[in-house]
């Protein structure tokens, strides 16, 4: 130690550079993501509403097409306006994550050793959820990030309880709710924080009030939340199935999963069980680390309550919150084991982060864009038939954006064949039918989707064709395919198939 250099000072050196270290491999691993990957389909309604030409309108379209509020598409908004471009408005995901993943670190240091800390900072920053939508165009980084954020603001004030702390507080609410719903529950995860802890009884109210008053903007957009909901725009998500909460932080980190089924399960309940145990640990310290214990379940356990009573809530990506006190809670129990064990722990989550890392990598989006680029290349033209083997919306959004035809939609077959058409497939099975019947005049693989051009194609009625569905442009002049109206294609999906 140098002359004249608190030990403090020196320890909080280490920890701010480790924090920086954290943070830059956490911007590292979602850089090529964000550069690379082509907009998948939600990627591309926000990307629509980040081209709205102004507020009312882009709140507006928020309000018809998402299920979220509308914090992080007005500050995307506000980016594209300032002149970023729609594909480089990714890096406000890639710095959310690198920032979530050194303030772990940080605040970390507060509730265990300097090196537990920098564990749960490596897991945040290279977990597979984590990394995957760290490189999106969409809000659920920036919910991790803000979600922290609350927690930190509110462990500030509780020690400071002064003016500044609270108008803090109250902005971390303010922006958490308005990012994503499923912060409420971190807000009531603060609030039971306050109502367990006896120590806090002279803040509790003066911080209670800080954080409703956080909530009057939302308020504000609760009427439109009730429209989202009506409109089913959270019915994606399904039915309850406990398998995927027993599953959800296991798949928060890791993502992929073993081929045995009776591992798959076993690891699913050993990791959660893991997390519980280092909350209770947490939750057993009292102060700031009860906090973060109770940050860690309560989201989780509540979510997977009201999705068990009926509202469809729960989901691995609307968990993206619970991650930073998931990765400190394994990390608090991992450094309180004897020295031997707690080495064992730590290469194991380390393991379990290049895992994550790894399945974020291999299970990018399909290449879209080169996808649009191989049937342009090919020869198609608007208003040529595109036979589709895959998930209708997934690619009818992309294809639109890469094709710059916003018009691309579902189409039925008539009586009269083809002149040509194209094929865009994922599926192994057409594609294979394709190549090896030597139907195609032209094709290629745009990563794993097959793009081929059929001219003089079967008739529809041939067993080819069997599974496919059509695109074509709702202004199309073609004899063989007709373009089913906006408003109807949800209830003709189901028959639309060729």
């Amino acid at each position: 130690m140098q002359p004249g250099c608190p030990q403090q000072a020196v320890g909080k050196r280490t920890a701010l550079l480790a924090a920086i270290a954290v943070g830059v491999l956490a911007a590292a691993v979602r850089l090529p993501g964000a550069f690379t990957n082509s907009l998948w389909q939600d990627e591309v309604v926000s990307a629509n509403i980040v081209l709205e030409p102004t507020p009312i309108a882009m709140l507006r379209h928020v309000a018809r097409t998402e299920s979220s509020p509308p914090a992080w598409y007005g500050i995307a908004w506000s980016g594209h306006e300032l002149g970023i471009s729609v594909e480089a408005l990714r890096l406000l995901s890639v710095l959310a994550g690198a920032l979530l993943a050194g303030l772990v670190v940080l605040w970390g240091r507060r509730l265990m050793p300097l090196w537990g800390s920098v564990l749960a900072g490596v897991l945040v920053a290279l977990g597979s959820q984590l990394v995957t939508h760290g490189s999106e165009l969409r809000a659920y980084e920036l919910y991790a990030l803000v979600s922290l954020l609350f927690a930190m603001a509110l462990d500030r004030f509780a020690a400071s309880p002064t003016l500044a702390t609270a108008a803090i507080l109250t902005g971390s609410v303010v922006v958490g709710t308005l990012t994503h719903y499923f912060f409420l529950l971190f807000a009531v995860a603060g609030l039971a924080w306050l109502a367990l802890s006896p120590h806090l009884r002279p803040v509790r109210a003066r911080a209670s009030v800080a954080i409703a008053v956080g909530l009057l903007p939302f308020l504000v957009w609760m009427p439109v939340l009730k429209h989202q909901y009506e409109r089913e725009r959270f019915s994606w998500i399904g039915s309850f199935d406990l398998r995927t909460v027993l599953a959800a932080n296991w798949q928060l980190f890791a993502g992929s999963w073993p081929h045995t089924e009776a591992l798959k399960n076993l690891l699913a309940l050993v990791f959660l069980g893991a997390v519980v145990a280092g909350a209770v640990v947490l939750a057993r310290h009292g102060g700031r680390a009860r906090l973060c214990g109770l940050c860690a379940i309560v989201p989780f356990a509540a979510g997977a309550s009201i999705w068990l009573a009926g509202a469809p809530l729960f989901a691995v990506r609307n968990l993206l919150g619970v991650g930073a006190f998931a990765a400190l809670a394994l990390a608090a129990l991992v450094s309180r084991l004897p020295r031997i064990p707690a080495l064992g722990g730590g290469f194991a989550v380390l393991a379990l982060a290049a895992v994550g890392v790894v399945d974020a990598a291999e299970h990018g989006p399909p290449a879209f864009d080169r996808a649009a680029q191989e049937l342009v290349a090919q020869g198609w033209r608007p208003n040529d038939p595109i036979v589709l083997y895959g998930e209708f919306f997934e690619f009818r959004g992309p294809l639109r954006w890469y094709l710059h035809e916003p018009r691309l939609t579902l189409a039925e077959r008539t009586r009269q064949r083809c002149a040509r058409l194209f094929v865009v497939s994922d599926r192994r099975k057409p594609s294979e039918r394709f190549l090896e019947g030597r139907l195609a005049s032209a094709s290629d693989m745009a990563g794993k989707i097959l793009v081929a051009r059929i001219e003089r194609p079967p008739p529809f009625a041939d067993p080819v064709w069997r599974g496919g569905r059509m695109l074509v442009l709702l202004s199309a002049r073609t004899g063989c395919v007709h373009a089913v109206p906006e408003r109807s294609v949800l209830a003709s999906l189901p028959n639309a198939r060729l």
